[in-house]
C-alpha cells in the first residue's frame, strides 16, 4: 500500500512538473494570462490499473491535490478517461475557487476500471476537447497518465494505430504538448511509444518504477509546481502540546500565491503573516483543502517576509511542511533593432522582470535574481553572459565582432528557477539566411510483407541560399523516433514505420549559422493489408460466380414430363412406368419409387429449360445406349425417345427414361 501511494504521489509531480515546464517557455504578455493553461488529463482506467498498480484509486487524490495547487482563476481544464475505448470525458471548464475545483476533481473519478489500453482513441479525444472548448489566449497541454502500452483488439489495433499517430500530428500543428507519465510498476512495459509521443510534441516523458524515483526526483518537481518556487520546509514531529510548526521566508516579489502543503493526518492547521496575524477558523477554511494524507493551505497576493505555519495532531506524528509559491513573476525582453547589421555594431539587451502590476523597473527588488543572454550560431552556443542591473532592468552591451547570422535569447533565474518570454532575436552581419521550399515536401513507402519498405527523400536543393552559400540540413523534431530514420548527405530515409504517417521538421542552415526551418511529411501503406483485402475481395467474386451458376442452374424448369422404367434383365416381372412432371432444378433418380437400380447413390435429374433437353447426372461413369463410352452426365432430348442408363457395360441392370419437353408440342 505504502509503495502504490509513493508511485501514484509521484505521478501528481510528474503531472505538475508538465504545467510549470511550459510555464518556463511561454511568453507573458498578458500578466493576467500568466500561469494560467489549458489542461486535459487523460488516465488510464484499464484493468491492470484496479488489480495492479493503483488498487486504491489513488491517482484521482493526486489529481484532486494537483488542481487544487492551480491558480484560483483562469484555469480551463477538462478530462478523458479510456480503456479500449473512451468511457467518459469532460468538456473545457474554468476551474475557478476551491469549491469549483474540488467539484471537478469529483468528477474525473471512473471506478470502473476494466478492459485495455487505446492511448490512440483517447488522444484523439483530447484533441477534440481542445479544440472544441479551449481557451484561444492560453497556451495548451495534454497529461497522459497510464500504466501500459497500446493493448487492444486485434481488429481494433489499425484503428487505433491510426489515431494516435493523426492525433500526434494535430498536436504538432497546433502547438499542444503532450506530457506522458509512465506508472510501469513491474518493469514489462515499453517507454518507447509514450517517449515518442511526447518527444514529437514537444513535452516531457517520465517513467515511474519504485519509490526511489521519488526521492530522486520529488524536490526537483516541486520546484516547478504552477511556475512555483520552493520555499525551504521539511519533515516535523507533533510535539507534546499537539502541535508542530515550521518558519519560512516569502520573496516581496513575483509572488501570487503561498501554498503549504502539510504531508501527514493531522487534524488542523494555522498560518501566521509578518505582521503576526493568525489566519485560522473560518476565514482559514475557506483557503483550504483536506483530503487523505494531506492538507493544502491557499493565500492569494501574499506579503513578503517570514511566514510560520502551525500543524495540529497527535502527539509522535511525523508530518512533513512542504511551502511553496505560485508565481505570477515573469520577464519581457528586448533587443535593439537595426535596419542593417554590420562589424562593429552594439545591440543592447534588456531583460526587466514582470509580475501582476507589470514591469517591476525598482531594480531594489532584483536581490536574489540573475540573467543571462545567449549567443548561438547555428547549433552551436557562441556566448552564454551574465547579465547586469541597470537602468530598469538587467542589461548587456554586446558588440557584433563577425559576420554571420546570430541568435539571441534571455532568461532570468532565482536560484535553480528559470523563466524565459520564447522570444530569439535574429541578426545576421554580411549574411542573408536560407529560404524554405514553397510547398511541404512528401514521402511515401509501401511496406511489403517479409521485406518491409523505406521512404526516401533528397533534401538537397529543397532550401535555397540567396548568398549560394553550401547547405547542411539536420532534423530538428519529428513524430519518428531517432531508430526509425536516418538524415545522411542531405537524404532522409524512413526505414521504420512506428506509426503510419508523421511529419518531420527540417533545419536548413548555412555555411555562416543562419538557418530556416520547413516540413517533410512521410506515409506509409502497409501492401500486406492490401494483398488480404484482395485477395478476400477475389474470394467473394469466386463464391458469387459459383452461386449464381448454382442458382442458373437451380432455376432452369424441366418444362416436361419425365418417366422412369425399371429395367432389369434377371427379373422380367411387369413393372408399370413411373412418371413426374417436376418444377425446377433437380430430380432424384430415387423419387420415382425403383430405388437405384444399381446405379451410383444420389443420382439425379437436372433440368435444362429450352435447351428441350434433361439430364441424368451421376457421381460415377455409367452406360446408355446414346453414349459411346461411359460417362457421368447423359442428355436425354425432349422427343421421347428412350434411354437406357446402366451401371455396367452388359447392360443388365438400370432404368428406362423418356423425357417429352412441352417446348416440342406448343400444344
Amino acid at each position: 500500500m505504502k509503495g502504490i501511494k509513493r508511485k501514484i504521489l509521484l505521478l501528481f509531480v510528474c503531472v505538475v512538473m508538465v504545467i510549470s515546464q511550459l510555464c518556463v517557455t511561454s511568453v507573458a504578455a498578458d500578466k493576467e494570462n500568466t500561469n494560467r493553461f489549458n489542461v486535459v488529463f487523460v488516465m488510464d482506467e484499464s484493468g491492470s490499473m484496479e488489480t495492479r498498480n493503483d488498487k486504491e484509486n489513488l491517482r484521482y487524490e493526486a489529481a484532486k491535490r494537483f488542481i487544487a495547487l492551480m491558480a484560483e482563476k483562469g484555469n480551463k481544464v477538462g478530462s478523458v478517461s479510456f480503456t479500449e475505448k473512451v468511457v467518459a470525458y469532460q468538456e473545457m471548464t474554468y476551474v475557478d475557487g476551491m469549491d469549483a475545483k474540488e467539484t471537478f476533481a469529483e468528477s474525473i473519478e471512473y471506478t470502473g476500471a476494466h478492459g485495455m489500453t487505446n492511448i490512440g482513441a483517447a488522444l484523439d479525444k483530447a484533441i477534440e476537447i481542445l479544440e472544441k472548448g479551449k481557451d484561444e489566449s492560453l497556451p495548451s497541454v495534454i497529461i497522459l497518465l497510464t500504466d501500459g502500452n497500446t493493448e487492444v483488439p486485434k481488429d481494433m489495433m489499425e484503428e487505433s494505430q491510426a489515431q494516435k499517430a493523426q492525433a500526434i500530428e494535430d498536436a504538432r500543428k497546433s502547438g499542444y504538448k503532450i506530457y506522458s507519465i509512465f506508472l510501469n510498476g513491474d518493469g514489462t512495459g515499453d517507454p518507447k511509444e509514450l517517449s515518442q509521443i511526447s518527444t514529437a510534441t514537444g513535452g516531457e516523458f517520465v517513467e515511474v518504477k519504485t519509490a526511489k524515483d521519488l526521492n530522486e526526483v520529488q524536490t526537483t518537481y516541486y520546484k516547478l509546481i504552477f511556475n512555483a518556487m520552493e520555499v525551504e520546509g521539511g519533515e516535523a514531529e507533533i510535539g507534546a502540546d499537539g502541535s508542530a510548526t515550521q518558519s519560512f521566508e516569502v520573496p516581496g516579489i513575483g509572488v501570487e500565491e503561498l501554498n503549504v502543503i502539510i504531508e501527514g493526518d493531522i487534524t488542523s492547521a494555522t498560518l501566521t503573516d509578518p505582521t503576526g496575524k493568525v489566519y485560522e477558523g473560518d476565514e482559514l477554511d475557506k483557503l483550504t483543502l483536506k483530503s487523505d494524507g494531506f492538507l493544502l493551505m491557499k493565500l492569494p497576493s501574499p506579503m513578503g517576509g517570514k511566514w510560520t505555519a502551525t500543524a495540529y495532531g497527535e502527539p509522535g506524528l511525523q508530518i512533513k511542511f512542504k511551502p511553496l509559491y505560485n508565481s505570477n513573476f515573469y520577464v519581457e525582453t528586448s533587443a535593439t533593432e537595426l535596419s542593417e547589421y554590420k562589424l562593429g555594431d552594439v545591440i543592447e539587451f534588456k531583460a526587466v522582470i514582470c509580475d501582476s502590476t507589470g514591469p517591476v523597473t525598482d531594480t531594489s527588488k532584483y536581490v536574489g535574481y540573475t540573467a543571462a543572454l545567449a549567443i548561438t550560431s547555428g547549433d552551436k552556443v557562441i556566448d552564454e553572459i551574465a547579465m547586469e542591473v541597470g537602468d530598469g532592468g538587467f542589461v548587456y552591451e554586446y558588440e557584433l565582432e563577425d559576420e554571420g547570422t546570430f541568435y539571441a535569447s534571455m532568461k532570468v533565474a532565482k536560484g535553480d528557477f528559470a523563466v524565459d518570454d520564447g522570444k530569439i532575436y535574429e541578426f545576421s552581419v554580411n549574411n542573408t539566411p536560407p529560404e524554405a521550399p514553397e510547398k511541404e515536401l512528401k514521402g511515401h513507402a509501401n511496406i511489403w510483407p517479409f521485406f518491409g519498405g523505406k521512404a526516401k527523400i533528397d533534401l538537397n536543393g529543397s532550401a535555397t541560399d540567396p548568398d549560394g552559400d553550401d547547405i547542411t540540413y539536420s532534423v530538428e523534431s519529428s513524430v519518428y523516433t531517432e531508430d526509425d530514420y536516418t538524415l545522411e548527405d542531405g537524404v532522409l530515409t524512413v526505414n521504420n514505420f512506428s506509426v503510419t504517417k508523421g511529419s518531420f521538421t527540417i533545419r536548413a542552415t548555412d555555411a555562416r549559422g543562419a538557418h530556416c526551418t520547413f516540413d517533410v511529411m512521410v506515409t506509409s501503406t502497409n501492401i500486406g493489408l492490401i494483398m488480404f483485402i484482395g485477395l478476400c475481395v477475389a474470394a467473394i467474386i469466386v463464391v458469387i460466380c459459383v452461386v449464381l451458376v448454382i442458382k442458373k442452374l437451380a432455376s432452369a424448369p424441366f418444362a416436361g414430363t419425365i418417366s422412369v422404367t425399371k429395367h432389369d434383365r434377371d427379373d422380367y416381372s411387369y413393372c408399370a412406368p413411373s412418371t413426374n412432371t417436376p418444377g425446377r432444378g433437380q430430380l432424384r433418380v430415387s423419387t420415382f419409387g425403383f430405388g437405384e437400380m444399381g446405379l451410383p447413390e444420389k443420382c439425379y435429374f437436372q433440368a435444362a429449360g429450352k435447351e428441350k433437353c434433361i439430364y441424368f447426372v451421376a457421381k460415377k461413369p455409367v452406360y446408355s445406349n446414346v453414349t459411346s463410352g461411359p460417362a457421368k452426365k447423359i442428355k436425354i432430348d425432349g422427343m421421347g425417345a428412350p434411354v437406357l442408363i446402366c451401371a455396367t457395360q452388359d447392360m443388365n441392370k438400370g432404368i428406362e427414361v423418356t423425357f417429352t419437353s412441352i417446348y416440342n408440342n406448343p400444344f
